[in-house]
């Protein structure tokens, strides 16, 4: 995870509660795979509810 720190800084990811958990590096991009250390809270529209249109 070189410079990890750096690009995550770069593309403005700042929470520090954004756990990063897997990283592939390519020849031309970076992958990241990340995951919130808290649950996140349901919709404040529709609370978590599946809306059919």
């Amino acid at each position: 995870m070189r410079l990890i720190k750096n690009t995550t800084e770069l593309i403005g990811i700042k929470d520090p509660h954004i756990i990063i958990s897997l990283v592939f590096e390519k020849d031309t991009y970076i992958k990241v795979q990340a995951t919130l250390d808290y649950p996140a809270p349901p919709c404040p529209h529709c609370q978590g509810k599946m809306i059919k249109i």
